[in-house]
């Protein structure tokens, strides 16, 4: 390894290091012949890294701040991410904070517990990791193989990966639930001065486990979507559910909601309701709420069906005369999202890097986030996005 002294200039114009003497050790080039029980899963982890962070194709970038641009991808279930970033800290710094696993508390603050558990040379050791739990969701640990070398330009990298050593690191099941890292990355680039590194880091993992004590989650038998449509002359509003969405075609979603708008049934119900006092009326739909919205309870005299919301719920707000609207997720509604589709408005726009006017349509959305995280989001919109801009996607093709 070569020494370097980090140092700084004083009033004097004196230049004295930084610390008390102590010296940046800079990682020399190479690595150490690898135990042969991990040569193989090192190996194909630091070639997965290259291939992954040399297809920028495949990611999606979602936001930027303090210079360091965030990007994720669809890859299945796992959750991907990645960020890169110039970091103005001295190379050894930001080693330290990536390498360290007792360090690692000081920028992950949902870190419960970080500890190295066994060394098995200078450049390969085993890391133990536990998440805290959040409310009423089990914390994560993961078990994972360490590893870190010096390409010959001088960029330092390291490779994480989950590895299974019940014995080195037992289960603490079901109150802590064992999660798989994939794979995790960083690769620093220093600058020529060495007081800087370009830093790319990238996360690849299976959040696995059940959601404990009174939260559970259970998959949809059929994909329904519930629209918010005008009853009569339009001084109402009733819910209409398509049932098994994904088999339907325009022709029969236009039919659904058509039959919904021309019935006075739910229009005559909101009237009767209207007569109560306002406090009843708070009372009995909180309670109808939660017996078909939570427990799945039919009760057709007040037109309350089993989960009658769906998973997603739809309204044009357009049709209001309103330009943009936003919704909120009402109590035991159990929505994952709410979109509402808004007035179409000539905007001006780059089209072919000519400014151009265009009919523009604008969707809002609102997202639980008990029910999806960001990535998945990023995803949904993505793919949303494609539909809109080509509504031929949504056409099925017989015979394929």
């Amino acid at each position: 390894m070569r020494l370097q002294t980090t140092t700084a200039q004083d009033q004097n114009g004196q230049r004295e290091p930084l610390s008390s003497g102590c010296p940046i050790v800079v990682p020399k080039e190479g690595f150490r012949a690898v135990l042969e029980e991990y040569s193989e899963i090192i190996e194909k982890t630091a070639a997965q890294m290259e291939a992954e962070l040399n297809d920028e194709t495949s990611w999606d970038f979602i936001g930027g701040k303090d210079g360091v641009k965030a990007y994720t991808k669809v890859d299945g279930s796992l959750t991907a991410a990645k960020g890169v970033g110039f970091l103005p800290y001295h190379p050894r710094v930001i080693w330290d904070q990536f390498i360290d696993a007792t360090k690692r508390k000081l920028v992950d603050h949902q870190l419960a517990l970080g500890r190295k558990l066994k060394t098995l040379h200078p450049q390969t050791h085993i890391d133990y990791l536990e998440y805290k739990p959040i409310f009423v969701v089990a914390g994560r640990d993961f078990c994972n193989l360490v590893h870190w070398r010096v390409l010959p330009d001088g960029t330092i990298i390291l490779v994480v990966q989950s590895i299974e050593d019940l014995e080195l690191c037992p289960l603490k099941e079901p109150k802590v639930v064992r999660g798989d890292l994939h794979l995790a990355c960083t690769k620093k680039v220093p600058n020529a001065a060495y007081d800087g590194a370009m830093v790319t880091t990238m996360v690849k993992t299976d959040i696995k486990g059940s959601i404990q004590m009174t939260i559970s989650y259970y998959p949809a038998p059929t994909v329904d979507i519930s629209c918010l449509v005008a009853l009569g002359n339009g001084n109402d509003f009733g819910v209409c559910r398509l049932r098994e969405m994904d088999k339907m075609n325009l022709q029969d979603v236009y039919n659904c909601l058509r039959g919904v708008s021309m019935s006075s049934d739910q229009g005559d119900r909101n009237k009767s309701m209207s007569l109560l006092p306002t406090w009843v009326i708070r009372l009995m739909r909180n309670v109808f709420r939660w017996l078909g919205g939570t427990c799945g309870v039919r009760i057709p005299q007040v037109g309350k069906e089993p989960f009658m919301f769906s998973s997603c719920m739809m309204t044009s707000v357009g049709l209001m005369g309103l330009d943009m609207a936003f919704s909120s997720i009402t109590l035991y509604s159990q929505v994952l999202m709410l979109v509402n589709i808004s007035s179409i408005l000539n905007k001006a726009v780059l089209v072919n890097d000519k400014v151009e006017v265009r009919p523009m349509l604008t969707l809002t959305t609102t997202i639980d986030h008990q029910y999806a995280n960001g990535p998945e989001v990023a995803r949904m919109a993505k793919i949303l996005k494609e539909f809109v801009e080509n509504p031929s996607l949504l056409e099925v093709i017989h015979g394929a």
